[in-house]
């Protein structure tokens, strides 16, 4: 089981003992471990948290190696130090502003990772075409007709029942694209376009939409992974915030052995 990292006490200890208030390497170790905390309550795997652990620990040594260096203003003068020399809040600043920006990287990538978040997708692209839907049939030089044909694919029960609603006000012709579209509905004719699931571990999840397969990464994938993700016709696509390809590039074989085969690189 993954197991948070000691800071050094001597510098805890020095750092408060040359700070104001003698509590500024307390107060740091209280920070390091509420994030350390953090990190253990992720979805993940122990390796990566034992990963991210020796990350945190790092960085954060880092920081306190400064603090315990800093000599405030207020402790320097009464003590006729040097202030000049021993003040160290602009790495102290810098590095903690270095940490916060790579924390919270790391937790958006863990968050987009994690298929909790890729149900929150499918869920938020529906919210969005009846925000949409709604927004267009609201203003007179607009149409809803796009992105209720949109949703059929998305939630065809919803798009039945609100073309049956519009129908009335827009009167779309029997043989208009839509009308169509409605029609092969009723009959059970059209299919929804859905997330599947076709390999999941603990570093990613591969799933299939329509004619894509995609693959989302719980964290960003070293640089060789990603040499050999484009190598077999995968590219990054924004959109999805994951790695796609078409449906006859994909190899379940290669997929399903990213994990052993790029251990290093994941």
């Amino acid at each position: 089981m993954a197991e948070i990292i000691p800071l050094d006490a001597a510098f805890i200890q020095r750092s408060n003992y040359n700070s104001f208030g003698g509590t500024r390497g307390k107060n740091s170790e209280s920070s390091y471990l509420a994030y350390c905390q953090e990190i253990l309550q992720w979805p993940i795997a122990e390796t990566k948290k034992e990963q991210l652990l020796k990350d945190i620990h790092k960085r954060y040594s880092e920081i306190i190696k400064y603090e315990a260096q800093h000599v405030s203003v207020m402790v320097a003068g009464p003590a006729k130090y040097n202030s000049r020399r021993l003040d160290k809040s602009d790495q102290i600043l810098r590095l903690s502003s270095e940490f916060c920006e790579w924390f919270e990287a790391i937790k958006k990538q863990i968050t987009n990772g994690t298929m909790d978040e890729v149900a929150a997708v499918e869920s938020r692209k529906i919210s969005r075409l009846l925000e949409m839907i709604e927004f267009c049939d609201n203003r007179a030089e607009l149409n809803p007709t796009s992105d209720l044909m949109k949703l059929a694919t998305a939630d065809n029960s919803k798009f039945i029942e609100l073309f049956e609603k519009l129908q009335s006000k827009y009167k779309w012709r029997k043989n208009s694209n839509i009308y169509k579209l409605y029609l092969r509905s009723k009959s059970g004719e059209v299919q929804e376009i859905k997330k599947e699931v076709v390999f999941q571990d603990d570093n990613f999840t591969a799933y299939k939409e329509g004619d894509r397969y995609y693959i989302k990464f719980v964290l960003k994938p070293k640089h060789q992974l990603r040499v050999a993700l484009r190598s077999r016709g995968w590219w990054w696509n924004a959109r999805e915030s994951a790695w796609s390809t078409y449906l006859n590039k994909f190899n379940a074989e290669w997929v399903g052995g990213i994990s052993q085969q790029y251990e290093k690189y994941i």
